[in-house]
């Protein structure tokens, strides 16, 4: 970094930075409180791991600056002896417990800065090495990819001996600032002052590195940030269309400050580092993002088993067998059937609309509607009417459900909604009969309105409930299973008992769909029908 640059002998006090490779920079302490640590937003920031986020400040009492400990890991150090509270003197040194840490001198206005000052004469070429390897280092123990982008920044500054730096990001409303640095400090991150259409030409015509010359500055360079493809092997390479970069580094110098020869090849040495690294970055967030999409779908999947009964229960007259095979994301599906007293039963089965937590959690809340229900002196289509509306309130109309909901009796009396749920099929001796929804699903429109049906089972009838995930389960040609093999199964099957008929229907589905990946769940109840 220039040494002459920003240095006012009338202005103060200083802090003289000195890195752990050697480099010297000078940070002015303002404003006060100053801060100091590892985090992006202090005043001063060390990109050291072992630098608390927040590790030190300076305040001024009575015309006195001094030095806090913020209650760092590690500690902070006055001329080598920890303290938790100093008053500093011109020449003291502060440092951090390691001896390869940085190290800060304190200076006054006037002959004193002056005296360290002279230490700081930047190296040319060396300087920004050092740069780029201490950028390196910062970004190897950075978690945040905003402090990895604060020491992209910072290395281009101390690179050129700019006054400040920019790091814009591509999006689709075109070029934003992700960061904005003097150094040491951050800026307000704003585009209103910087030339975007020129910024905009370097990334279109993929110039590796463009001067631009601007009134109240000095001279500007910016440099395009490559994106960078990371291969099986480990190694990386650019990608070399237009679209593909990741966005630029824009520096401004002060005004009649040029910037020191070498400067571009190392700011374009920089640049695919950076490059890198932000790639790493966006990957490391899409791992984040599949986890927690995973955990996600983790309890989705706890709260949809939780509604499936661990066993269904058998009565003289009635015998049942059900299923839900999960599918690779998690549905909304669930059923019951619950003894009401034991000369009735109720049946229900919902398929809701949409996948994950919202899904699952929805489904355990019609669950928790519906089975009361059948113990309440409330008509079945009053009883749908106050479900439609509630769903509606709560979701609204962003998620339904299909339900089939039913009262069956031990004299075979069934009485049952079908809202929008996919065609009960009744399994008689003269054949398979479908019962088609007679009402839209719930939570769709306000206006829908709900009809109860009526049946009459005979002894040795069949009924089978399901979700359209089995109807519509593809095998590895993309063909459905459909419902007219679904009845089929049904009338090779028509004399099995309830658990039987169940398995030879998931059977008929397994063989059919050949091991293919389903896109949904497939939820299937099976109920036989025999009084003594």
């Amino acid at each position: 970094m220039n040494s002459s640059m920003g240095l006012g002998v009338g202005a103060g006090p200083w802090l003289l930075v000195t890195s752990p490779s050697g480099q010297h920079t000078r940070v002015r302490i303002e404003p006060i409180p100053f801060h100091i640590g590892r985090l992006a937003d202090n005043h001063l920031v060390l990109r050291d791991n072992r630098i608390s986020r927040r590790h030190a400040r300076i305040v001024l009492e009575n015309g006195l600056y001094v030095v806090e400990d913020l209650g760092s890991r590690h500690g902070v150090f006055v001329n080598g002896v920890r303290i938790q509270r100093h008053p500093l003197q011109p020449g003291d040194r502060i440092s951090f417990g390691f001896s390869d840490c940085y190290e800060l001198a304190f200076a006054p206005a006037g002959p004193g800065l002056l005296a360290l000052a002279a230490q700081a004469e930047p190296g040319g070429h060396l300087a920004g090495l050092r740069a780029t390897l201490e950028l390196a280092r910062a970004l190897q123990a950075s978690l945040s990819t905003d402090e990895v982008l604060a020491a992209v920044i910072e290395a281009a500054l101390a690179v050129t001996g700019c006054r400040r730096g920019y790091l814009l990001q591509r999006t689709d409303q075109g070029l934003q600032v992700r960061v904005a640095r003097e150094a040491n400090r951050p800026l307000p991150v704003t585009e209103g002052k910087l030339p975007l259409e020129q910024l905009e030409k370097v990334l279109l015509e993929r110039r590796q590195l463009l001067t631009i010359e601007r009134e109240a500055v000095g001279g500007a360079v910016a440099i395009p940030l490559v994106r960078i493809r990371t291969g099986q092997t480990g190694q990386t390479t650019g990608i070399s269309a237009a679209e593909d970069t990741a966005g630029l580094l824009y520096m401004e110098a002060a005004e009649g400050q040029e910037l020191p020869a070498g400067s571009g090849e190392l700011l374009t040495t920089l640049a695919l580092e950076a490059s890198t690294v932000l790639e790493n970055a966006r990957l490391l967030e899409e791992q984040w993002a599949r986890q927690r999409m995973e955990e996600e779908l983790k309890i989705a999947r706890r709260i949809q088993e939780s509604l499936l009964p661990r066993r269904l229960p058998a009565s003289r007259w009635l015998r049942l067998a059900g299923s839900s095979l999960p599918s690779r994301e998690v549905g909304g599906d669930f059923y019951d059937a619950r003894p009401v007293t034991p000369e009735r039963w109720a049946l229900i089965m919902a398929d809701v609309s949409g996948k994950g937590v919202g899904a699952a959690l929805l489904a355990a809340l019609l669950q928790g509607m519906f089975l009361p229900a059948a113990y309440l002196p409330l008509p079945m289509e009053e009883m749908m009417a106050r479900v439609n509306g509630f769903l509606l309130e709560r979701t609204g109309g962003e998620q339904y459900a299909t339900v089939y909901y039913g009262l069956l009796d031990a004299d075979g009396r069934l009485r049952m909604v079908s809202a929008g749920h996919p065609p009960a099929l009744w399994l008689r001796r003269d054949g398979v009969r479908r019962l088609p929804a007679a009402s839209l699903p719930l939570g769709l429109l306000e206006e829908a309105r709900y009809k109860a049906e009526e049946i009459r089972l005979e002894p040795g009838d069949r009924l089978v409930l399901y979700t359209d995930g089995v109807t519509d389960a593809r095998n590895a040609s993309g063909e459905f299973f459909g419902l007219a093999r679904l009845e089929q199964t049904l009338r090779r099957h028509a004399e099995a008992d309830a658990a039987a008929l169940h398995q030879a229907l998931l059977e008929a589905l397994s063989a059919f769909a050949e091991g293919a990946e389903q896109s949904d769940d497939i939820t299937l109840l099976t109920l036989a029908y025999q009084p003594a």
